[in-house]
């Protein structure tokens, strides 16, 4: 029964969050169709339903993400996994995104052994967080990463000088779909699902991950993976 009450509660959110994007693609074809205003404001709707379309896109994207880590039938593909060489092939994808606000990235990565892990559930880590740092701090701001070995675990950080997060909210930034207010006010677009599934692929790994954040000056998260068992001599 309480199994079935909370499917029907994320039913219910998902529904949530699908509703506008549709809603909104939905009126601006409709206008366009109707022929509605001159050929650059039917131009300016094309461009606002392409966006709320990939909004949707993005949506599903972590929907399933977040299905995928959940199914227990679904058994992740592990294998040794170099995090510095997956957090190489995320950074050469989001670099383009921080140069564009003019943030600094600042990496540090330390030699670390592997760790045990799905790869691609490894770059959805990274990307997650790595992805939020840029997105929720300003132009002109730095994004640190740091990779350092410790007591036989590999442990992760990123920190922003990005608008931060009150304490009152620090309690639920892993739910599904939770977002702050100052990040709705920041940033108008979030599906609120990348810090969850961020805490479901450390979990998967064995690991833990905290936050630590202060408003107007930035947060930092830290993740701590065990690593992979040194092959027997």
């Amino acid at each position: 029964e309480e199994l079935d009450r909370v499917k029907t509660a994320f039913m219910r959110k998902v529904a949530h969050e699908l509703r506008a994007p549709i809603a909104a693609i939905q009126s601006f074809l409709v206008s366009i169709l109707a022929g509605y205003g001159s050929p650059q404001v039917q131009r300016e709707m094309q461009e606002r339903a392409v966006l709320r379309a990939g909004e949707l896109l993005d949506l599903v994207n972590d929907l399933l993400n977040l299905s995928r880590l959940k199914d227990a039938k679904m058994e992740p593909k592990v294998q040794e996994v170099s995090l510095k060489k997956v957090l190489d092939e995320v950074l050469s994808l989001h670099g383009p995104d921080a140069q564009q606000k003019r943030i600094v990235l600042d990496v540090t990565c330390e030699e670390c052994p592997p760790i045990l892990a799905d790869p691609g559930h490894i770059k959805q880590l990274w990307t997650n967080l790595i992805s939020n740092a840029i997105k929720y701090t300003p132009e002109g701001g730095r994004v640190r990463v740091r990779l350092r070995a410790q007591d036989g675990s590999v442990v992760g950080e990123v920190e922003d000088t990005g608008i931060g997060i009150g304490p009152e909210d620090l309690p639920r930034l892993f739910e599904e779909f939770f977002r702050t207010e100052k990040a709705k006010a920041f940033a108008q677009y979030g599906t609120g699902l990348g810090l969850s599934i961020v805490r479901q692929i450390v979990t998967e790994c064995g690991g833990e991950i905290g936050v630590e954040s202060e408003v107007a000056k930035g947060t930092r998260f830290t993740f701590r993976l065990p690593a992979a068992p040194a092959p027997a001599s």
